[in-house]
């Protein structure tokens, strides 16, 4: 069974992570992955060229990204997710999702992440979610103890994406303690009837980069790499997985291997390439757009025309070279539609 990766930060999650987009894919591609994800940090940046650079080596591209939402109970520590696009619905919606998160009135303004009521309000039809293992609302209240919290944190999740949360496990060798979160996800999803996914939260691609990567994080965080009070949230692990690599590590649940694969065939974003999209602008009465156009510029150029020629009859003398030229300029933007 190939397992499929569906968690990895690029050179776009400029804070942790060191991979570059072009390098991701062509390992991908030496490790015979047929699908691939790329989920950076609260953003999408990175989209387009990930998509490009999948399609061209033949790699089925999975978008997404690895989100922060609100946590209520500690503001300053907002839980993680992984959402995943399955359609242009998933485009959007995700897309609405991480603009809020920065330009929402109700945004939280120290630490940009997704509020609860954005995801219990609106629709997520064309998302998938992974609860975001030990990191997430559900992983976290595992990790303390809290056993109902976390079984009514799924519950609530499951609501907000139906038939589309998945639990989310990971293991690290230098991270014995998360088989708390593994083993009580597991748990959980048998009481609620949930899936499970592995996946490895993949943040440099070869092993011998985590130095290199380390540094970087130090960069971002204003560290230095000897103080000893620095955080490590990261380990020498993280980097891209072969297929047998990953398939070992999570070789005693098999469906968490299988359910990987099961996602991959469930996002189906499809991009139309080399296509200017303009938005829609509404008009007066119908009016074309193209018409709305001249209408709005030539209103404009009478009024820049009377304060730069105050006399009416030098204003007439020169008004035909300044409306040849701006038919000229309309024109062209006309015609590059």
């Amino acid at each position: 069974m190939t397992p499929i990766p569906l968690r990895a930060h690029s050179e776009f999650s400029i804070t942790d992570s060191i991979i570059r987009i072009s390098d991701y894919v062509a390992a991908a591609r030496a490790a015979n992955y047929p699908a691939l994800a790329l989920t950076d940090l609260m953003n999408t940046f990175g989209l387009l060229k990930f998509y490009k650079a999948c399609r061209k080596a033949g790699i089925k591209p999975i978008c997404g990204a690895d989100v922060r939402i609100e946590n209520p109970e500690q503001p300053e520590k907002p839980h993680r997710a992984v959402l995943l696009i399955r359609n242009e619905q998933g485009y959007i919606r995700l897309n609405e999702l991480l603009t809020a998160a920065f330009e929402a009135d109700d945004r939280n303004k120290h630490t940009p992440q997704i509020n609860q009521a954005w995801l219990a309000q609106g629709d997520n039809s064309g998302l998938l979610c992974l609860s975001g293992a030990q990191m997430g609302e559900v992983g976290s209240h595992l990790m303390l103890g809290n056993d109902d919290k976390a079984r009514a944190a799924a519950q609530k999740y499951a609501a907000w994406f139906p038939n589309a949360f998945y639990l989310e496990l990971q293991r690290l060798p230098e991270k014995p303690d998360w088989e708390t979160s593994v083993s009580g996800s597991l748990k959980i999803a048998q009481a609620l009837q949930l899936p499970v996914v592995a996946t490895h939260p993949t943040q440099f691609l070869q092993q011998g980069d985590y130095k290199a990567h380390d540094a970087r994080v130090c960069i971002a965080g204003g560290w230095t790499l000897i103080d000893p009070k620095r955080p490590h949230d990261f380990t020498p692990s993280q980097h891209f997985l072969s297929t047998a690599d990953f398939a070992a590590r999570f070789a005693d649940i098999p469906e968490a291997l299988h359910n990987s694969q099961e996602i991959a065939k469930r996002c189906n974003l499809t991009l139309t390439l080399g296509k200017n999209f303009l938005p829609l602008f509404p008009t007066p009465d119908g009016m074309d757009l193209n018409d709305y156009l001249r209408h709005l510029a030539n209103e404009g150029l009478q009024e820049r025309l009377a304060v730069l020629y105050p006399n009416e009859a030098e204003r007439a003398q020169r008004q035909p070279e300044y409306q040849a030229r701006l038919d000229f300029e309309l024109d062209i933007i006309i015609k590059m539609q």
